[in-house]
């Protein structure tokens, strides 16, 4: 459109008065033809058929708002009319017609696509057609990942906009996956994993599990986890807690008083880290959790995106005694010395309907539901510690019958277990059936390989079987061993079994890089005729090149893509074209050579030396090298973002150098203390700076675009890396011991349930918290009016009226699933300060406290008396002389 305006202007001014008014008509004038510029956008109009799912029409709009920050100078619009270009998204299904423009035969079955161009009633047309609406998805995914946008389990990339006019140059390509399930597969338990999440963070992980070519996200729940409750007999199932920060214990969780006074603390916002679920009343956690799951689930659903939910059935938490022995004992029998419900009688099969029931009507958008099981010789273990005389007898006969007509099953690793668990299946089949929901798939799950093909002998052919690869933490794994796949190639039937690869590991190999990627992944996966894989993690940022890779292997047009050419790939569109070369040569190099370390699974994040993840020396040479390679980047060729990502990986290249030189240092500082050397242990101690590292790891993880895990890492890393750190400063005598008492919480029903409870003061130092259950004393709280250290440490305490012993020893000293000694402190003159106050209204004279120190000094205070009052600290201080090292009480 030709717009013009004419101005008559008749003013007398002096010579500055005119200029400056020309220059205002000049700001309108131009103001006027920004303003008619932005009406002559060309138009192109994204067109939905009337009938189109909702992945469609996630997929219609998600395409409009990417292609509209490509190309600004055009407007995308939906189903906007009449426009100079269009886009057609359909499938066979809805939009029939497009068949006339698009040969069928290109569509390589479920979830492929074809993305062309043609003319259609004089209009140039872009066609996005998937085989069904998840080839939709994929199809636009891909079509923008070819206008160089990216897309990763934890962010996505734009490319700069290219300042040309929208065109379908690009649209010419089309795709099916080689691997038909392909499984994002998270596990509540850790700070730094899902359960640390919110909605936002779940929704964010399906869209992007999507985007990156996945189909299914897997999620699981211990027997203790409130995201799966069911009623039987008309008692609730007990649970225990989701994990954050001052509630949950899975898996050895500390906890601490506030995040944000912890080292790198600053990323944090308010004291407690965790989920909205996790924080929620503890009457109220089972509601909020599953609220929480639904949401997600929903979302999914909206997406197209299949669901599997795991849930354990074999341990005490998931078979409470409470429930189970509401049942007759012909109904029940023991297993490992738990009782566990028949389900093959009337009353015992009714245990595993209300299981059942539970998920279909709380979680009506799960598609398959997995039976997870402990591995073999797991000490809370029931199923698969089964013993062949623990079965009832009819049960005995039925399995002889069965080894009569095949001698060679007896022989299979974990038959007796595996006859057992197929009765499980078969009770949550027929109660699936019953209730309607004969759509809802069934697996069973566990760790490692062996159990198998036991268990494909035994459970009916539709019940696929989905193994973690637990041992590629002691060497490659039993999936790159290619005897254990073709022994299970021969033993399970084809399509039914699939195996779960680790990003990382939380028995060792948690940071650093992600564990090594796999070659020849889709080739294997069919060559063995699996049914597909899955990727289990915590933790997002930064494995997006490990999930990458191994999606684009599992695609036809990408199969077995090597990683360096994926690492080339994901450099070009994370810093740019001009720097794919040489940042792609980095990224494998990372992705090849960095070390991984940490566990999540016990009290020490280090759990062993640091040379068994690695030569520190060589560790310092290899961080140097990729230094080196980074440094050839041209960062003026790069935005900002991608700035940030570069600054990134050149300060974890830094941090993981120096944790390894830290953690060397202060293993050689014990070995001094070993021998006696004190000079020496302190020396080497005065090197060891552990806070700095976490805050230098929340700085690059901030300035990156800090993901949920990495922020559970760094209280993780604070609550079971730094306080042995601190313990030991302690038995050197260079850092005061710091006991502070007040309320605990505790999750009984927890895995490995975590003992510690840290109290953070303003001064960023770290006290050990003692409640009722570690000293047996009542503990009270009370108001003190005022900030200050000393008010907060006497805003909780202990009371009671029998003696109360303090050992004073290093912290960690009790309550610890490693067997965590009671060191001494070493010889020499403390001082020793009490924080007291009286917290009941009274008189003076009417409690008086006794305090006998060490070397046989005693005192008697009337703390209301001395204080002046109730609820005004009162603090006293103590010279005392220890001779020999010891714990003075």
């Amino acid at each position: 459109m030709d717009f013009r305006c004419h101005f008559v202007v008749v003013f007398s001014l002096n010579k500055t008065e005119n200029e400056v008014f020309m220059r205002y008509l000049t700001s309108i004038a131009l103001s006027i033809l920004v303003s008619t510029a932005a009406l002559a956008k060309p138009q192109v109009s994204i067109t939905l058929p009337a009938n189109a799912s909702s992945p469609e029409q996630i997929a219609a709009k998600e395409l409009a708002q990417f292609l509209q920050a490509i190309y600004p100078e055009t407007e995308f619009g939906l189903n906007t009319g009449n426009a100079g270009k269009i886009i057609r998204i359909g499938t066979p299904a809805s939009s029939p017609d497009l068949l006339k423009h698009v040969n069928g035969s290109r569509l390589g079955g479920p979830e492929s696509y074809v993305v062309t161009n043609a003319t259609i009633d004089n209009v140039e047309t872009g066609i996005i057609l998937g085989a069904d609406p998840q080839g939709v998805m994929y199809g636009v995914y891909a079509l923008l990942e070819k206008l160089d946008c990216g897309f990763f389990i934890s962010f996505d990339t734009l490319p700069q906009p290219s300042g040309k006019p929208f065109n379908f140059e690009a649209w010419s390509l089309e795709n099916h996956p080689a691997t038909p399930i392909r499984i994002v597969f998270n596990w509540h338990n850790f700070l730094s994993g899902c359960s640390g999440w919110d909605l936002e963070q779940w929704t964010n992980w399906v869209d992007q599990s999507q985007k990156a070519g996945f189909n299914t996200i897997m999620v699981h729940a211990y027997g203790n986890n409130p995201m799966f409750s069911f009623t039987f007999n008309g008692k609730e199932k007990p649970v225990g807690y989701l994990t954050c920060s001052v509630k949950g214990r899975d898996w050895s969780v500390n906890h601490v008083n506030d995040v944000r006074r912890l080292a790198g603390g600053s990323v944090f916002d308010k004291p407690t880290f965790g989920s909205s679920a996790a924080l929620a009343p503890d009457e109220k956690r089972v509601q909020a959790a599953t609220e929480l799951m639904q949401k997600t689930f929903e979302h999914a659903r909206k997406r197209g995106v299949k669901i599997n939910f795991a849930v354990d059935f074999d341990i005490a938490s998931c078979n409470p005694e409470s429930l189970v022995k509401t049942l007759d004992q012909a109904d029940r029998f023991l297993v490992n010395g738990i009782w566990i419900a028949r389900p093959d009688t009337p009353a015992g099969y009714e245990f595993y309907k209300a299981q059942a029931r539970a998920m279909a009507e709380n979680y009506p958008q799960v598609t398959t539901v997995s039976l997870w099981r402990r591995s073999d010789g797991h000490s809370g273990a029931t199923w698969p510690s089964l013993r062949k005389k623990e079965m009832p007898e009819s049960w005995q006969k039925e399995y002889d019958a069965l080894i009569q007509q095949d001698p060679s099953a007896a022989n299979l690793k974990q038959s007796v277990p595996a006859f057992g668990i197929a009765k499980v299946a078969a009770a949550w089949r027929k109660a699936l059936d019953e209730l309607g929901r004969k759509d809802m798939g069934l697996a069973v799950g566990s760790w490692g390989f062996e159990w198998v093909d036991g268990c494909a002998k035994f459970l009916p052919e539709p019940v696929k079987l989905i193994a973690l690869d637990y041992n590629v933490t002691h060497g490659p794994g039993e999936f790159r061993n290619p005897a254990t796949m073709q022994r299970l190639d021969r033993a399970v039937q084809p399509g039914r079994f699939m195996p779960v690869i680790w990003a990382h590991h939380d028995d060792g190999q948690y940071i650093g890089a992600p564990l090594r990627l796999y070659r020849n992944l889709g080739g294997e996966l069919s060559k063995y005729h699996t049914g597909g894989f899955g990727i289990i993690h915590w933790m997002t940022h930064p494995l997006d090149l490990f999930f990458a890779s191994h999606s684009r292997q599992t695609w036809s047009a990408t199969l077995d893509e090597s990683p360096a050419g994926t690492a080339k790939w994901m450099a070009g569109r994370c810093f740019g074209a001009a720097n794919s070369e040489v940042m792609g040569h980095y990224l494998d190099a990372w992705a090849s050579t960095m070390p991984f370390f940490g566990r999540e699974t016990s009290d020490f994040f280090i759990d062993r030396p640091m040379n068994s993840f690695g030569n520190p020396e060589k560790v310092k040479k290899g961080c140097e090298d990729r230094l080196a390679l980074l440094a050839r980047a041209d960062l003026s060729k790069m935005t900002e973002p991608q700035r940030n990502r570069h600054h990134y990986f050149a300060e974890n290249e830094k941090f993981v150098s120096d944790f390894f030189k830290t953690e060397t240092t202060f293993e050689q500082a014990k070995a001094a203390f070993g021998k006696k050397n004190m000079d020496l242990a302190r020396k080497l101690m005065d090197e060891c700076h552990p806070e700095a590292l976490l805050e230098r790891y929340a700085e690059m993880a901030r300035r990156a675009g800090i993901t949920r895990g990495e922020e559970g890492l760094i209280v993780s890393m604070n609550c079971r890396w730094i306080p042995h750190h601190v313990r030991f400063r302690q038995q050197l005598g260079i850092e005061p011991v710091r006991y502070n008492y007040g309320t605990t919480s505790h999750d009984h029903l927890a895995q490995a349930m975590g003992a510690f409870t840290f109290h953070a003061s303003p001064d960023r130092k770290l006290w050990q918290t003692f409640g009722q259950r570690e000293t047996g004393s009542e503990v009270f709280t009370t108001h003190i009016s005022g900030d200050g250290l000393t008010n907060e440490i006497c805003a909780q305490g202990i009371q009671g009226s029998k003696p109360i012993t303090i050992s004073f020893a290093p912290i960690l000293a009790q309550g610890s699933r490693a067997g965590l000694k009671r060191e001494p402190l070493p010889a020499g003159e403390y001082r020793l300060t009490l924080f007291l106050v009286e917290p009941n209204a009274g008189n003076a004279g009417e409690r008086v406290m006794r305090i006998e120190l060490p070397g046989g000094k005693t005192e008697e205070i009337d703390v209301f008396k001395a204080a002046g009052g109730r609820n005004i600290p009162l603090v006293l201080e103590y010279s005392v002389k220890q001779e020999e090292p010891g714990n003075p009480s």
